[in-house]
Protein backbone atom coordinates (compact mmCIF):
# COMPACT_ATOMS: atom_id res chain seq x y z
CA UNK A 1 0.00 0.00 0.00
CA UNK A 2 1.49 3.50 -1.24
CA UNK A 3 0.70 6.38 -0.78
CA UNK A 4 2.35 10.22 -2.26
CA UNK A 5 0.11 11.97 0.73
CA UNK A 6 2.80 14.62 2.62
CA UNK A 7 3.19 12.99 6.80
CA UNK A 8 5.23 13.73 9.49
CA UNK A 9 5.96 10.79 11.59
CA UNK A 10 6.43 10.33 15.45
CA UNK A 11 9.55 9.50 15.02
CA UNK A 12 13.69 10.91 14.65
CA UNK A 13 14.43 11.82 11.56
CA UNK A 14 17.58 10.64 11.77
CA UNK A 15 16.17 6.88 12.63
CA UNK A 16 13.75 7.44 10.10
CA UNK A 17 16.36 7.92 7.39
CA UNK A 18 18.68 5.26 9.13
CA UNK A 19 15.51 2.55 8.79
CA UNK A 20 14.44 3.50 5.45
CA UNK A 21 18.07 2.70 4.26
CA UNK A 22 17.60 -0.69 5.77
CA UNK A 23 16.82 -3.70 3.09
CA UNK A 24 15.05 -5.54 5.35
CA UNK A 25 12.80 -2.81 6.99
CA UNK A 26 12.23 -1.82 3.20
CA UNK A 27 11.43 -5.57 1.42
CA UNK A 28 7.93 -5.29 2.56
CA UNK A 29 5.31 -2.55 1.99
CA UNK A 30 4.22 -0.42 5.20
CA UNK A 31 1.37 1.63 5.73
CA UNK A 32 3.94 4.16 7.70
CA UNK A 33 3.47 6.49 4.98
CA UNK A 34 -0.26 6.06 3.86
CA UNK A 35 -2.87 8.64 4.32
CA UNK A 36 -4.82 6.92 6.65
CA UNK A 37 -2.01 6.70 8.90
CA UNK A 38 -1.81 10.44 9.18
CA UNK A 39 -5.18 10.61 9.92
CA UNK A 40 -4.84 8.75 12.78
CA UNK A 41 -1.66 10.58 14.24
CA UNK A 42 -4.22 13.65 14.32
CA UNK A 43 -6.73 11.91 15.85
CA UNK A 44 -4.24 10.79 18.46
CA UNK A 45 -3.25 14.08 19.17
CA UNK A 46 -6.67 15.48 19.82
CA UNK A 47 -7.62 12.47 21.95
CA UNK A 48 -4.62 10.65 23.70
CA UNK A 49 -6.84 7.45 24.00
CA UNK A 50 -7.19 7.22 20.66
CA UNK A 51 -3.72 5.76 20.56
CA UNK A 52 -5.28 2.21 21.92
CA UNK A 53 -8.52 2.15 19.69
CA UNK A 54 -9.06 -1.13 17.28
CA UNK A 55 -7.48 0.25 14.08
CA UNK A 56 -8.81 -1.34 11.08
CA UNK A 57 -6.50 -0.88 7.78
CA UNK A 58 -8.21 0.00 4.85
CA UNK A 59 -6.67 -2.24 2.58
CA UNK A 60 -7.15 -1.65 -1.57
CA UNK A 61 -9.09 -4.76 -3.79
CA UNK A 62 -5.50 -5.84 -4.42
CA UNK A 63 -4.79 -7.06 -0.48
CA UNK A 64 -7.49 -9.79 -1.05
CA UNK A 65 -7.79 -13.13 -0.96
CA UNK A 66 -10.37 -16.10 -1.59
CA UNK A 67 -12.77 -13.16 -2.10
CA UNK A 68 -11.72 -12.13 1.38
CA UNK A 69 -9.83 -8.96 2.14
CA UNK A 70 -6.25 -9.40 4.25
CA UNK A 71 -6.42 -7.68 7.58
CA UNK A 72 -7.83 -7.33 11.07
CA UNK A 73 -11.03 -6.48 11.09
CA UNK A 74 -13.09 -3.98 13.85
CA UNK A 75 -14.11 -7.37 15.45
CA UNK A 76 -10.49 -7.85 16.36
CA UNK A 77 -9.91 -5.38 18.30
CA UNK A 78 -6.73 -5.39 17.71
CA UNK A 79 -4.54 -1.67 18.04
CA UNK A 80 -1.79 -0.38 15.42
CA UNK A 81 0.41 -2.08 17.71
CA UNK A 82 -0.90 -5.51 16.80
CA UNK A 83 -0.91 -4.49 12.99
CA UNK A 84 2.69 -3.47 13.74
CA UNK A 85 3.23 -6.95 15.26
CA UNK A 86 1.72 -9.41 13.49
CA UNK A 87 3.80 -8.37 9.96
CA UNK A 88 7.27 -7.12 11.63
CA UNK A 89 6.53 -3.54 10.24
CA UNK A 90 9.78 -2.49 12.22
CA UNK A 91 8.46 1.56 11.53
CA UNK A 92 4.91 1.06 12.96
CA UNK A 93 6.04 -0.72 15.23
CA UNK A 94 8.66 2.42 16.76
CA UNK A 95 5.88 5.01 15.67
CA UNK A 96 2.68 3.32 17.73
CA UNK A 97 5.35 2.89 21.15
CA UNK A 98 6.15 6.38 20.55
CA UNK A 99 3.02 7.48 20.56
CA UNK A 100 2.18 5.72 23.45
CA UNK A 101 0.30 3.01 22.59
CA UNK A 102 -0.11 0.43 25.19
CA UNK A 103 2.59 -2.46 24.81
CA UNK A 104 -0.03 -5.19 26.46
CA UNK A 105 -3.39 -4.46 24.71
CA UNK A 106 -5.04 -7.53 23.66
CA UNK A 107 -6.80 -8.46 20.90
CA UNK A 108 -10.00 -10.42 20.90
CA UNK A 109 -8.50 -14.15 22.06
CA UNK A 110 -6.23 -12.08 24.93
CA UNK A 111 -3.35 -11.76 22.43
CA UNK A 112 -0.74 -9.37 22.99
CA UNK A 113 1.36 -7.42 20.51
CA UNK A 114 4.67 -9.53 21.66
CA UNK A 115 2.37 -12.88 22.08
CA UNK A 116 1.13 -12.12 18.22
CA UNK A 117 4.70 -11.59 16.86
CA UNK A 118 6.37 -14.41 18.54
CA UNK A 119 3.25 -16.55 17.69
CA UNK A 120 3.97 -15.29 14.20
CA UNK A 121 7.75 -16.19 13.86
CA UNK A 122 6.77 -19.72 15.22
CA UNK A 123 4.50 -20.08 12.48
CA UNK A 124 6.77 -19.27 9.78
CA UNK A 125 9.57 -21.16 11.30
CA UNK A 126 7.78 -24.52 11.00
CA UNK A 127 8.64 -26.92 8.12
CA UNK A 128 5.28 -27.01 7.18
CA UNK A 129 4.74 -23.68 6.33
CA UNK A 130 8.81 -23.65 4.59
CA UNK A 131 7.33 -26.26 2.35
CA UNK A 132 4.13 -24.08 1.47
CA UNK A 133 6.23 -21.33 0.96
CA UNK A 134 8.83 -23.10 -1.41
CA UNK A 135 5.38 -23.90 -3.50
CA UNK A 136 3.80 -20.43 -3.82
CA UNK A 137 7.34 -19.21 -4.88
CA UNK A 138 7.97 -16.98 -1.67
CA UNK A 139 10.65 -18.81 0.45
CA UNK A 140 13.18 -15.93 -0.79
CA UNK A 141 11.44 -13.25 1.37
CA UNK A 142 10.56 -15.77 4.71
CA UNK A 143 14.28 -14.46 6.13
CA UNK A 144 13.86 -11.00 5.68
CA UNK A 145 10.04 -11.62 7.26
CA UNK A 146 11.46 -13.50 10.16
CA UNK A 147 14.25 -10.75 10.72
CA UNK A 148 11.34 -8.12 10.99
CA UNK A 149 9.60 -10.11 13.37
CA UNK A 150 12.57 -10.71 15.46
CA UNK A 151 13.30 -7.03 15.59
CA UNK A 152 9.81 -6.32 16.96
CA UNK A 153 10.08 -8.64 19.27
CA UNK A 154 13.27 -7.20 20.55
CA UNK A 155 11.67 -4.24 20.47
CA UNK A 156 8.73 -4.96 22.39
CA UNK A 157 11.00 -7.17 25.29
CA UNK A 158 13.27 -4.13 25.51
CA UNK A 159 10.12 -1.72 26.73
CA UNK A 160 9.20 -4.03 28.74
CA UNK A 161 6.00 -5.94 27.51
CA UNK A 162 4.63 -8.35 29.43
CA UNK A 163 6.50 -11.46 29.03
CA UNK A 164 4.18 -14.05 30.70
CA UNK A 165 1.14 -13.84 28.51
CA UNK A 166 -0.46 -17.53 28.24
CA UNK A 167 -2.53 -18.58 25.68
CA UNK A 168 -3.04 -22.53 24.59
CA UNK A 169 -0.58 -24.03 26.30
CA UNK A 170 2.10 -21.41 25.13
CA UNK A 171 4.11 -18.32 25.98
CA UNK A 172 6.10 -15.70 23.86
CA UNK A 173 9.31 -17.33 25.92
CA UNK A 174 8.12 -20.94 25.19
CA UNK A 175 7.07 -20.22 21.15
CA UNK A 176 11.19 -18.94 20.74
CA UNK A 177 12.40 -21.77 22.42
CA UNK A 178 10.33 -24.57 20.47
CA UNK A 179 12.20 -22.54 16.90
CA UNK A 180 15.81 -22.06 18.71
CA UNK A 181 15.77 -17.96 18.33
CA UNK A 182 18.46 -18.29 21.30
CA UNK A 183 19.54 -14.84 21.35
CA UNK A 184 15.79 -13.99 21.50
CA UNK A 185 15.60 -16.44 24.23
CA UNK A 186 18.46 -15.03 26.06
CA UNK A 187 16.33 -11.47 25.89
CA UNK A 188 13.58 -12.64 27.39
CA UNK A 189 15.38 -14.62 30.11
CA UNK A 190 17.35 -11.16 30.96
CA UNK A 191 14.46 -9.56 30.99
CA UNK A 192 12.63 -11.94 33.71
CA UNK A 193 10.91 -14.28 31.37
CA UNK A 194 10.13 -17.64 32.68
CA UNK A 195 8.67 -20.78 31.97
CA UNK A 196 5.14 -21.35 34.22
CA UNK A 197 5.32 -25.01 35.94
CA UNK A 198 1.92 -25.80 34.08
CA UNK A 199 4.00 -25.56 30.43
CA UNK A 200 6.73 -27.56 32.00
CA UNK A 201 8.22 -30.43 30.61
CA UNK A 202 8.73 -29.35 26.95
CA UNK A 203 9.68 -31.39 24.19
CA UNK A 204 12.80 -30.66 23.46
CA UNK A 205 15.70 -32.08 21.64
CA UNK A 206 18.76 -32.99 24.20
CA UNK A 207 21.25 -30.30 22.81
CA UNK A 208 18.20 -27.62 23.25
CA UNK A 209 17.09 -28.85 26.43
CA UNK A 210 21.07 -27.82 27.51
CA UNK A 211 20.83 -24.87 25.70
CA UNK A 212 18.30 -23.92 27.26
CA UNK A 213 19.69 -24.48 30.70
CA UNK A 214 22.59 -22.53 29.80
CA UNK A 215 20.68 -19.69 28.99
CA UNK A 216 18.79 -20.09 32.13
CA UNK A 217 21.84 -20.28 34.45
CA UNK A 218 24.10 -17.34 32.56
CA UNK A 219 20.73 -14.89 31.95
CA UNK A 220 18.03 -15.21 34.64
CA UNK A 221 18.57 -11.62 36.75
CA UNK A 222 19.29 -12.03 40.07
CA UNK A 223 16.99 -9.31 41.76
CA UNK A 224 15.09 -6.77 39.91
CA UNK A 225 18.13 -4.23 39.65
CA UNK A 226 20.10 -6.47 37.12
CA UNK A 227 17.47 -6.38 34.45
CA UNK A 228 18.45 -4.38 31.59
CA UNK A 229 17.90 -0.42 32.03
CA UNK A 230 14.72 0.47 29.63
CA UNK A 231 16.39 2.63 26.33
CA UNK A 232 13.87 5.92 26.09
CA UNK A 233 11.04 5.12 23.69
CA UNK A 234 11.37 8.20 21.84
CA UNK A 235 13.92 6.66 20.19
CA UNK A 236 17.01 9.41 21.13
CA UNK A 237 19.38 6.43 21.60
CA UNK A 238 19.26 7.23 25.17
CA UNK A 239 18.41 5.25 28.47
CA UNK A 240 15.07 6.19 29.42
CA UNK A 241 16.62 7.65 33.21
CA UNK A 242 19.00 9.88 31.37
CA UNK A 243 16.30 11.16 28.97
CA UNK A 244 12.31 11.51 29.43
CA UNK A 245 12.04 10.15 33.02
CA UNK A 246 12.44 13.97 32.94
CA UNK A 247 10.64 16.47 31.33
CA UNK A 248 12.21 17.23 27.87
CA UNK A 249 10.72 19.78 24.97
CA UNK A 250 8.60 18.77 22.61
CA UNK A 251 10.34 18.05 19.40
CA UNK A 252 9.93 21.12 16.38
CA UNK A 253 9.23 18.55 13.82
CA UNK A 254 6.81 16.83 15.42
CA UNK A 255 2.93 17.45 14.41
CA UNK A 256 1.28 20.05 16.88
CA UNK A 257 -0.12 18.94 19.77
CA UNK A 258 -3.36 21.48 18.74
CA UNK A 259 -3.78 18.72 15.57
CA UNK A 260 -3.67 21.58 13.06
CA UNK A 261 -1.73 19.16 11.09
CA UNK A 262 0.97 21.40 10.97
CA UNK A 263 4.73 20.75 12.56
CA UNK A 264 4.56 22.11 16.33
CA UNK A 265 7.77 24.69 15.18
CA UNK A 266 5.56 26.36 12.59
CA UNK A 267 2.19 26.65 14.81
CA UNK A 268 2.22 26.92 18.75
CA UNK A 269 5.77 26.72 19.33
CA UNK A 270 6.10 29.96 17.74
CA UNK A 271 3.67 31.47 20.58
CA UNK A 272 6.18 31.58 23.01
CA UNK A 273 4.82 28.76 25.65
CA UNK A 274 7.21 25.64 25.11
CA UNK A 275 5.08 22.22 25.28
CA UNK A 276 6.93 19.55 27.26
CA UNK A 277 6.67 15.69 27.46
CA UNK A 278 7.56 13.41 30.05
CA UNK A 279 7.54 9.75 30.91
CA UNK A 280 4.70 8.39 33.20
CA UNK A 281 5.53 5.59 35.44
CA UNK A 282 1.92 4.48 35.69
CA UNK A 283 0.84 4.80 32.12
CA UNK A 284 4.41 3.68 30.78
CA UNK A 285 4.17 6.09 27.83
CA UNK A 286 5.66 9.88 27.16
CA UNK A 287 2.87 12.13 28.27
CA UNK A 288 2.88 15.69 25.98
CA UNK A 289 1.70 18.60 27.88
CA UNK A 290 0.81 22.07 27.04
CA UNK A 291 2.09 24.59 29.29
CA UNK A 292 1.19 28.00 29.90
CA UNK A 293 1.12 31.05 32.19
CA UNK A 294 -1.73 32.33 33.97
CA UNK A 295 -2.19 36.04 33.75
CA UNK A 296 -2.45 37.92 36.68
CA UNK A 297 -3.54 41.37 36.62
CA UNK A 298 -3.87 44.17 39.52
CA UNK A 299 -0.89 42.72 41.16
CA UNK A 300 2.74 43.52 41.66
CA UNK A 301 5.27 41.83 39.19
CA UNK A 302 7.33 40.34 42.31
CA UNK A 303 4.00 38.62 43.69
CA UNK A 304 2.32 37.99 40.22
CA UNK A 305 5.70 36.03 39.49
CA UNK A 306 4.87 33.47 42.22
CA UNK A 307 1.68 31.93 40.37
CA UNK A 308 3.10 28.75 39.23
CA UNK A 309 3.32 27.87 35.40
CA UNK A 310 0.18 26.14 34.61
CA UNK A 311 0.79 22.54 32.55
CA UNK A 312 -2.22 19.81 31.39
CA UNK A 313 -1.09 16.45 33.26
CA UNK A 314 -2.31 13.12 32.80
CA UNK A 315 -4.86 11.58 34.56
CA UNK A 316 -3.12 9.14 36.49
CA UNK A 317 -0.54 11.56 38.13
CA UNK A 318 -4.14 13.66 39.47
CA UNK A 319 -6.29 11.19 41.57
CA UNK A 320 -9.81 11.36 41.22
CA UNK A 321 -10.41 12.35 44.86
CA UNK A 322 -8.47 15.58 44.23
CA UNK A 323 -10.32 16.64 40.93
CA UNK A 324 -13.43 16.46 42.54
CA UNK A 325 -12.25 18.54 45.74
CA UNK A 326 -10.98 21.12 43.23
CA UNK A 327 -14.28 21.03 41.12
CA UNK A 328 -16.03 21.49 44.18
CA UNK A 329 -14.59 24.28 46.16
CA UNK A 330 -14.61 26.33 42.95
CA UNK A 331 -17.93 26.06 42.36
CA UNK A 332 -18.25 26.87 45.98
CA UNK A 333 -15.88 30.15 44.75
CA UNK A 334 -18.63 30.29 42.21
CA UNK A 335 -21.81 30.03 43.84
CA UNK A 336 -20.33 32.63 47.06
CA UNK A 337 -19.44 35.27 44.23
CA UNK A 338 -22.90 35.30 42.66
CA UNK A 339 -21.54 33.39 39.39
CA UNK A 340 -23.51 33.57 36.49
CA UNK A 341 -25.38 30.12 36.62
CA UNK A 342 -24.98 29.47 33.27
CA UNK A 343 -21.55 29.60 33.36
CA UNK A 344 -21.84 27.36 36.23
CA UNK A 345 -23.56 24.98 34.94
CA UNK A 346 -21.08 25.06 31.99
CA UNK A 347 -18.16 24.52 34.58
CA UNK A 348 -19.75 21.69 36.17
CA UNK A 349 -20.84 19.77 32.65
CA UNK A 350 -16.83 20.32 31.26
CA UNK A 351 -14.76 20.48 35.05
CA UNK A 352 -12.82 23.28 32.73
CA UNK A 353 -13.14 26.95 32.73
CA UNK A 354 -11.58 28.60 29.23
CA UNK A 355 -9.98 32.12 29.99
CA UNK A 356 -8.21 34.32 27.59
CA UNK A 357 -4.30 33.43 27.65
CA UNK A 358 -2.70 36.46 25.34
CA UNK A 359 -2.94 34.52 22.14
CA UNK A 360 -0.42 31.55 23.58
CA UNK A 361 -2.36 28.73 21.54
CA UNK A 362 -3.37 28.89 17.74
CA UNK A 363 -6.72 29.29 17.12
CA UNK A 364 -6.86 25.45 15.78
CA UNK A 365 -6.16 24.41 19.21
CA UNK A 366 -8.60 26.63 20.89
CA UNK A 367 -11.52 26.34 18.56
CA UNK A 368 -12.64 22.36 20.33
CA UNK A 369 -12.34 24.46 23.83
CA UNK A 370 -14.49 27.34 22.86
CA UNK A 371 -17.33 24.66 20.99
CA UNK A 372 -17.90 22.38 23.86
CA UNK A 373 -17.86 25.45 26.30
CA UNK A 374 -20.40 26.98 23.66
CA UNK A 375 -22.48 24.21 22.96
CA UNK A 376 -23.13 23.82 27.38
CA UNK A 377 -24.49 27.58 26.72
CA UNK A 378 -26.64 26.58 24.64
CA UNK A 379 -27.32 23.55 26.67
CA UNK A 380 -28.25 25.49 29.63
CA UNK A 381 -30.56 27.83 27.33
CA UNK A 382 -32.56 24.78 25.98
CA UNK A 383 -33.34 23.43 29.42
CA UNK A 384 -35.56 26.26 30.00
CA UNK A 385 -34.50 27.05 33.63
CA UNK A 386 -33.53 30.98 32.89
CA UNK A 387 -35.51 33.66 32.18
CA UNK A 388 -33.58 35.58 30.13
CA UNK A 389 -33.59 35.72 26.62
CA UNK A 390 -31.06 33.37 24.38
CA UNK A 391 -28.60 36.71 23.91
CA UNK A 392 -28.69 38.44 27.09
CA UNK A 393 -27.16 34.79 28.39
CA UNK A 394 -24.83 34.53 25.46
CA UNK A 395 -23.91 38.12 25.76
CA UNK A 396 -22.62 37.09 29.89
CA UNK A 397 -21.08 33.54 28.92
CA UNK A 398 -20.28 32.53 25.05
CA UNK A 399 -16.58 32.84 24.76
CA UNK A 400 -14.93 33.24 21.22
CA UNK A 401 -11.47 32.09 19.28
CA UNK A 402 -9.65 33.46 21.74
CA UNK A 403 -11.34 32.53 24.83
CA UNK A 404 -12.76 35.99 25.81
CA UNK A 405 -16.11 37.15 25.05
CA UNK A 406 -17.32 36.01 21.95
CA UNK A 407 -19.46 39.73 21.49
CA UNK A 408 -16.94 41.74 21.87
CA UNK A 409 -17.24 45.28 23.27
CA UNK A 410 -15.62 48.26 22.49
CA UNK A 411 -12.92 49.42 24.43
CA UNK A 412 -12.50 53.49 24.07
CA UNK A 413 -13.61 55.31 27.02
CA UNK A 414 -17.16 56.15 26.53
CA UNK A 415 -18.59 53.91 24.24
CA UNK A 416 -20.97 51.32 25.09
CA UNK A 417 -21.15 49.47 21.40
CA UNK A 418 -21.32 45.80 21.17
CA UNK A 419 -21.20 43.29 19.02
CA UNK A 420 -24.56 41.13 18.90
CA UNK A 421 -26.88 44.29 20.56
CA UNK A 422 -25.25 46.69 17.79
CA UNK A 423 -24.93 46.26 14.11
CA UNK A 424 -20.98 46.45 14.17
CA UNK A 425 -17.90 44.41 13.90
CA UNK A 426 -15.29 44.91 16.19
CA UNK A 427 -11.61 45.47 15.02
CA UNK A 428 -8.67 44.66 17.33
CA UNK A 429 -5.46 47.08 17.41
CA UNK A 430 -3.12 45.93 14.86
CA UNK A 431 -0.23 46.53 16.35
CA UNK A 432 -0.76 45.06 19.85
CA UNK A 433 -3.67 42.52 18.94
CA UNK A 434 -5.43 42.72 22.41
CA UNK A 435 -8.11 45.87 22.13
CA UNK A 436 -11.08 46.08 20.40
CA UNK A 437 -12.43 49.22 18.61
CA UNK A 438 -16.08 49.44 16.81
CA UNK A 439 -14.13 52.08 14.95
CA UNK A 440 -10.63 54.35 13.76
CA UNK A 441 -12.65 57.15 15.42
CA UNK A 442 -13.02 55.51 18.68
CA UNK A 443 -9.06 54.09 18.27
CA UNK A 444 -8.20 57.38 17.70
CA UNK A 445 -9.78 58.88 20.28
CA UNK A 446 -8.47 56.19 22.83
CA UNK A 447 -4.81 56.69 21.57
CA UNK A 448 -3.55 58.83 24.49
CA UNK A 449 -4.70 56.29 26.83
CA UNK A 450 -3.87 53.19 25.33
CA UNK A 451 -0.03 53.89 23.54
CA UNK A 452 1.63 53.25 26.47
CA UNK A 453 0.88 49.69 27.04
CA UNK A 454 0.22 49.15 23.13
CA UNK A 455 4.39 49.02 22.84
CA UNK A 456 4.91 47.11 25.73
CA UNK A 457 1.42 44.66 24.75
CA UNK A 458 0.45 45.40 28.29
CA UNK A 459 -3.08 45.52 27.83
CA UNK A 460 -5.68 43.35 29.50
CA UNK A 461 -7.50 40.78 27.29
CA UNK A 462 -10.96 41.74 27.42
CA UNK A 463 -12.81 39.73 29.74
CA UNK A 464 -16.49 38.02 30.60
CA UNK A 465 -17.31 38.58 33.96
CA UNK A 466 -16.60 34.96 35.81
CA UNK A 467 -13.37 35.19 34.02
CA UNK A 468 -12.93 39.03 35.90
CA UNK A 469 -14.33 36.91 38.83
CA UNK A 470 -11.98 34.43 39.20
CA UNK A 471 -9.14 36.98 38.35
CA UNK A 472 -9.54 38.98 41.19
CA UNK A 473 -9.91 35.61 43.05
CA UNK A 474 -6.41 34.81 42.04
CA UNK A 475 -5.17 38.53 42.75
CA UNK A 476 -6.45 38.85 46.24
CA UNK A 477 -5.25 35.01 46.72
CA UNK A 478 -1.70 35.86 45.34
CA UNK A 479 -1.69 39.36 48.15
CA UNK A 480 -2.08 36.62 50.70
CA UNK A 481 1.09 35.11 49.93
CA UNK A 482 3.78 35.43 52.84
CA UNK A 483 6.56 38.10 51.72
Amino acid sequence: MTSSHKFTPFIPKELLRKLESDPVVASVPSIFRDKQLHEWRLKCLKCPDYVDIPFVVQLSDSNVHNGKPVGFSADDRCTILHQAAIVGDILLAHESIRMGCELDAKDREGMTPLYMACKALHGISGSSFANLSARMDISRSIPDMKERLARVIALLVEQRANLQVELNRNTPLTFLIKIGRWSLVDLCLQHGATIPGSLLPLTLSPASHARLQQAIDLHTPTSPSSIPPQPCPCWSGKLLRDCHMRAQPYPSEFLCLCASGKTYGRCCGKKGNPDQEKWTEEGRYIYRSTRYKMPVYDVPPELAALIPEQRSVPLPDMSQDFIDILLAFSLNVMIAGGMDCAWVYAYKKSRKMPFPIANQFSKFSTKSTMDTWNSLIDEYIASGQDSRSSLKIELANKVGPNLGPLYKRCEADGCSKQEGVDDITMRRCSNCQLIYYCSPICQRKDWARHKAVCEAKGHREQELPPQTFFHKFWADLVRSFPK
